[in-house]
């Protein structure tokens, strides 16, 4: 503050501080009594009451208000005064109704709760009955989000009535993924056997499905009584839950310690079980059966009557008649088998295998080998004699095995044929005769029924033929997946195998259901998983173009039916700058889809030829194996049958097709999939072998058996890497990375370090 010309006025800190208004100071509150002061603790309060108020709609396991209503809809009013004046149906998670006498004509707004979420199964005409039944579930939205309630099984016949819901809530213990509830109602007039049969069936289906789900079953199931049926005695439970309503702790601990028991002892029983099948070499005991996952039991009996719709079964049935001409009696065959050759194929049959319409089981025939072999030795040779084939040895039964868990159309249906397995082993002895005849007239770019030769090596050829191809500046290889034709026969057994073929009588079987089919069947010649390698320079295709179609015209004369809906195109083009992309393909009047990508011989193939998809795939199928792994554990299962199980389960699945890319994925792909076998090591606490490490082995052992297999398809291109000087290899010339880094450049690498 300032006052004409004089200096201004310089005020000290306390002059200041005596400025200020005047406030209430610490030192100067006012004195309170102390009995008026209340104590102020630390800490959070705690308590069994305050944690269960805390936690009101996060309970650590639902609560459930279950009730037999008689119809719902005249309740209404009263369910909705409940729910919003008690306590108990305000807050409870689940409210499960049966009887609710609901039909079509009620719509779901007219039952509705506030704040809960329904979900209903209304009787259907499948229960014989036009009214009643029904079930009801009411889901708190507080306690679970209503996207996350899905129905999963939903069933209605004369026996029993079953709704099952799915449903994620807010909050579960980690123990549990989610929650499954099973709502039943079993007619008092109903079969109780079937109907708990019915239930076991679809609660052992879920539990496959979701091992990590809680499971809730509740209902009205008058004179049946589904604890008869499941696979865990409940009598220790009752015996905690006796023990905890009734307040007596050291019965509770004696209960808990006594059902900790029972379960560890089941745990060891299952591994000294599997443990006892591996020492005994019999894996596929060790591997659950579909019977015994859904507990269905097969009564035998004689066929009933054909109730198959006629559509259906023609058309899993479909025939495509052959006109062969006559031809003149050729001389005596030279193929003759012995004793011991069908004593050996008899010994190798599958005992699991189904039998045939002639319902000779294959454990019979394996086990009487040597009984049999001599007199079916005898009847195959005549057979070949006569150049004929028992009739019934001809008949099929074909059985349709979905292919999605729930099939809805026909097309979800793989027809699968049971032939006799005295016909089977007939067929692989001629086959072993056809092989070293017709073994010069074979395509050799033929992978399959080749000893030596496998699904890798055609892997390999493909890529091989791409990658040395793009070497070459101005180009783009094409790759159709397509049919090819396999070799023809050996003239002495063509009227055997031509009698074989035609006038086969063949019935459809669904479960316990025949439908006969009087006409004859052929079998159809066929060739899968093939491939057309295209390779293209400056844009020309017409070359590749008129293959195709000279290819397809072959397919037509000859009576080899081609999928052009599976038929698959591929453009793989490296150049800088592309050029306006060529028309599809187009067979029998249909374009073909062309793809970025497509799964080969179970190997994942893009247009950039890396590994991409390929290594995504596997480490998802790997990090699926690693849970079973983890499972596995959990019932004790150490050591050498830990490791067998990591060896033929989880490794398989990483390391599928190792010998393709191993040397050519990115560092990062190889760091991703070691990361599942550094997880797996950790599981079951030894070392094991990188991706390097096993692709290099393997390489090198596929390489070698390359080398001396003289008719493999890239017999030429490794010829010409061998050196005059030593045996060393000489190391393929190569342009580009990607090349350098494919199998046989590598290989050629690791068999010169080797040597």
């Amino acid at each position: 503050m300032c006052v004409g010309p004089r200096a201004p006025l310089v005020y000290t800190k306390e002059q200041l501080l005596a400025l200020r208004s005047a406030a209430v100071l610490p030192r100067d509150r006012h004195e309170i009594p102390a009995d008026l002061l209340k104590k102020t603790r630390r800490g959070c309060r705690a308590g069994r009451k305050l944690r269960e108020k805390k936690r009101r709609f996060r309970p650590v396991l639902p609560s459930v208000i279950m009730g037999n209503v008689r119809s719902l809809s005249n309740k209404t009013d009263e369910l909705a005064a409940l729910t919003r004046y008690q306590r108990e149906y305000r807050d409870t998670s689940l409210m499960l109704f049966t009887e609710t006498w609901l039909t079509t004509h009620i719509p779901d707004s007219a039952i509705a709760m506030d704040n809960f979420h329904l979900l209903r199964a209304d009787r259907t005409a499948e229960s014989g009955k036009k009214k009643g039944g029904g079930l009801a579930v009411f889901v708190n939205e507080k306690w679970c989000k209503p996207g996350h309630c899905v129905v999963k099984e939903q069933r209605c016949n004369k026996d029993i009535e079953l709704l099952a819901v799915s449903v994620r809530p807010y909050y579960l213990p980690r123990e549990f993924t989610h929650v499954i509830v099973i709502a039943v109602y079993v007619p008092p007039s109903a079969n109780a056997e079937t109907a708990c049969e019915t239930l076991l069936s679809c609660t052992s289906t879920l539990q496959t499905q979701h091992p990590q789900a809680l499971f809730l079953i509740s209902g009205d199931f008058n004179h049946s009584s589904p604890a008869s049926v499941l696979q865990h005695s409940p009598t220790l439970l009752k015996e905690k839950k006796r023990a905890f309503k009734s307040g007596n702790k050291e019965g509770l601990r004696t209960a808990q310690k006594k059902l900790r028991r029972k379960i560890r002892r089941a745990k060891a029983a299952y591994r000294r079980r599997m443990e006892q099948q591996l020492q005994n070499q019999n894996i596929s005991a060790t591997h659950p059966s579909p019977t015994q996952l859904h507990a269905l039991t097969s009564t035998p009996g004689q066929r009933p009557t054909p109730t198959l719709h006629t559509s259906a079964s023609a058309q899993l049935t479909t025939t495509h008649g052959l006109t062969h001409p006559p031809s003149t009696p050729p001389p005596a065959p030279a193929l003759s088998v012995t004793a011991a050759q069908v004593r050996r194929e008899l010994k190798r049959i599958k005992t699991r295998k189904a039998a045939g319409p002639d319902c000779i089981s294959p454990r019979l025939l394996k086990s009487c080998a040597d009984e049999l072999c001599g007199v079916m030795g005898h009847v195959f040779n005549m057979s070949l004699k006569l150049r004929v084939v028992p009739q019934l040895w001809k008949t099929s039964c074909v059985v349709p095995v979905p292919k999605t868990p729930h099939a809805k159309d026909l097309s979800s249906f793989r027809p699968v044929a049971l032939t006799s397995h005295l016909m089977k082993t007939l067929e692989r002895l001629v086959l072993g005769h056809l092989r070293s005849t017709v073994s010069s007239a074979l395509d050799p770019l033929q992978f399959a029924y080749r000893p030596g030769i496998g699904v890798e090596d055609a892997v390999i050829f493909l890529l091989h033929r791409s990658l040395s191809h793009l070497e070459k500046p101005g180009c783009a290889p094409l790759l159709l997946r397509d049919k090819l034709e396999t070799a023809g026969v050996d003239c002495d057994l063509a009227e055997w195998i031509l009698d074989y073929l035609t006038n086969r009588p063949q019935f459809v079987r669904a479960r316990d259901y025949f439908r006969h089919n009087t006409d004859s069947c052929v079998l159809q010649k066929f060739s899968d998983d093939s491939a057309i390698i295209g390779l293209i320079t400056d844009d020309d295709d017409a070359e590749y173009r008129g293959l195709t179609q000279d290819f397809v015209d072959w397919c037509q004369q000859n009576h080899l039916l081609l999928n052009a809906g599976k038929t698959k195109e591929m453009v793989v083009d490296f150049r800088r700058r592309h050029s306006i992309a060529p028309p599809p393909v187009n067979i029998q009047g249909r374009d073909i889809e062309r793809v970025d990508s497509y799964k080969y011989l179970g190997v994942h193939l893009n247009n950039k030829l890396d590994w991409t998809h390929n290594t995504d795939a596997l480490y998802r199928k790997g990090q699926s194996r690693l849970y079973l792994l983890r499972r596995l554990r959990s019932f004790g299962v150490r050591g050498p049958l830990l490791r067998t199980f990591y060896d033929s389960v989880v490794a398989s699945a990483i390391l599928y097709g190792v010998v393709c890319w191993s040397s050519s994925i990115t560092e990062r792909e190889r760091k991703k999939l070691d990361k599942v076998i550094k997880k797996s090591s950790s599981v079951l606490g030894c070392p094991l072998d990188s991706v390097r490490e096993v692709g290099d082995r393997r390489v090198l052992a596929r390489f070698t058996s390359m080398l001396d297999h003289e008719s493999h398809p890239l017999q030429d291109a490794l010829s010409a890497l061998e050196s005059s000087f030593s045996d060393r290899l000489i190391h393929p010339r190569c342009v580009k990375e990607r090349f350098r880094r494919s199998f046989l450049p590598a290989a050629v690498r690791l068999y010169n370090e080797h040597c």
